[in-house]
């Protein structure tokens, strides 16, 4: 290689003497940006001198990171999220992400379509990097609900989640998801699938309840690995029959990894994900005094399975790591600290996991660096639909790039990050690795540790599935 791509066009941005991260594998190349993509990819000094030059030397450029599912200002239940589109898409960018998925999940009168239509609304001019939603399904499944699915489709929402959990809330029943299923798999729509077995939990926490035990130390207790694990292994059933893609997410036991490996060498469409606390975190946590703050659903588990899902990422039997980011505070957090059942599910890391990954998974050998972009950038583009445009380092890509520093070290504490709480689970973990510089379509967001970007620079966008894309998940 000298040159791939337009070498003529002068660049509004060049990004040089970095070690970037192509699909081929690390090269030297410099990287020529137009216009929001990059326009050509040449050998060291070989492309013309124009615009901006961002210096990457001694840097590795990595594809901006891809998260497929975020919570932001979620309403659920007593509780609402503390951060906004405009806090959340900017934390993402302190974290080397340049592409956020939300949920549209409906109130109690809406429909997919009103709730899809409400967070279009609400991320507007917000968002710091670009972002899309994800569709989703609450409570019912009736012919008019179904009847939205096919459009919503059309118009690039093609992935709709659904809960098998939260009776009352968010939950259909597990016969619906089946019907869901089989609507999506005949107009191009993939299904994602947060997969607990709510009768389980359910009796389990009636007994935690009845026998006095409501400390978050019994959270774990009442939400048994085979709750999970008996959800799987039903969808994965329904994709046989319908064949229907479908994206477990936030995938927390050792076991569920080898049902999805089962499944793919029957070549079923079944892809899961797992998130940064299930990969680090353990259920001696919820013990502890601040147990409260790590609580999240399904919970984090044991060492056991910590190694297996390492392990999963490995092997490909998991796709991608993305994060949950939900962010409540410790004043949240506390008000039922005596009596999990009504504790708010979730934690905040949108802007931690690629330290976390750098960290645990590269700097400790179990994930080499191509690995690591594929389970965080590559595949939840494949994923979504997005991939080649997200994703990956190439000529017609988005030129969404993340300079990081692989031996830079320091210590993760929630007075350095900029996500909207007062606390991380991490903190006071020491990382290695770091983000120098993000890159959202070719406009600087930001650098060292400050903000350069633009509030509203983030675009909405639409999506459509590509089965040759899932094919290589």
């Amino acid at each position: 290689m000298r040159v791939v791509g337009k070498s003529a066009d002068l660049p509004d941005l060049t990004v040089r003497g970095g070690l970037v991260a192509l699909e081929s594998g690390l090269q030297a190349v410099d990287l020529g940006i137009r216009d929001g993509r990059i326009v050509a990819i040449g050998e060291p000094g070989m492309l013309p001198r124009g615009g901006e030059v961002v210096d990457a030397k001694g840097l590795h450029v990595l594809p901006g990171l891809v998260d497929a599912h975020v919570h932001v200002n979620l309403a659920l239940g007593e509780f609402t999220t503390r951060d906004s589109f405009a806090e959340a898409s900017l934390a993402a960018a302190y974290g080397g992400t340049t592409t956020i998925v939300d949920f549209a999940v409906p109130g109690e009168k809406e429909t997919p379509r009103d709730a899809i239509e409400r967070r279009k609304e609400e991320a507007a001019g917000e968002c710091y990097v670009d972002y899309s939603f994800h569709v989703t399904v609450a409570r019912s499944l009736p012919d008019e609900v179904l009847a939205q699915l096919p459009p919503l489709i059309a118009e690039g929402f093609p992935t709709v989640k659904a809960f098998t959990v939260y009776r009352d809330l968010v939950m259909i029943e597990i016969g619906e998801v089946r019907t869901l299923m089989a609507t999506l798999a005949g107009h191009g729509g993939l299904i994602l699938v947060h997969a607990e077995t709510a009768s389980i939990i359910e009796r389990a926490i009636a007994q935690c309840v009845s026998a006095g035990e409501t400390s978050p130390a019994y959270h774990p207790v009442s939400r048994p690995p085979i709750a999970e694990l008996d959800t799987v292994r039903s969808v994965i059933g329904f994709a046989e029959e319908t064949r229907c893609p479908v994206f477990f997410v936030h995938l927390s036991t050792g076991a569920a990894p080898e049902l999805l490996r089962d499944a793919h060498a029957k070549g079923l469409p079944v892809y899961g994900e797992t998130c940064p606390q299930y990969l680090i975190l353990d259920e001696s946590l919820y013990a502890e005094d601040d147990g409260e703050r790590f609580v999240c659903s399904p919970p984090v588990r044991s060492h056991g399975d910590r190694l297996r899902l390492w392990k999963g990422l490995a092997n490909r039997s998991l796709q991608m790591v993305n994060t949950d980011h939900c962010c409540y505070d410790t004043k949240q957090k506390a008000l039922h600290r005596d009596f999990f059942p009504d504790l708010p599910n979730g934690l905040p890391g949108v802007e931690t996991r690629l330290r976390l990954l750098l960290t645990e998974g590269y700097a400790k050998g179990r994930l080499d660096l191509r690995r690591l972009v594929e389970l965080t950038a590559a595949n939840p583009a494949r994923l979504l639909g997005l991939y080649p445009r997200k994703g990956t380092i190439a000529v017609g890509s988005d030129a969404d790039l993340v300079l990081v520093d692989l031996a830079r070290e320091g210590t993760i504490r929630a007075a350095d990050l900029h996500q909207a709480t007062d606390y991380t689970p991490y903190e006071g973990r020491p990382y290695k690795g770091d983000v120098v510089t993000t890159i959202c379509r070719g406009v600087t967001v930001v650098h060292e540790g400050r903000s350069v970007g633009r509030r509203g620079h983030g675009r909405l966008l639409h999506r459509k599935i590509d089965h040759r894309e899932l094919a290589a998940l």
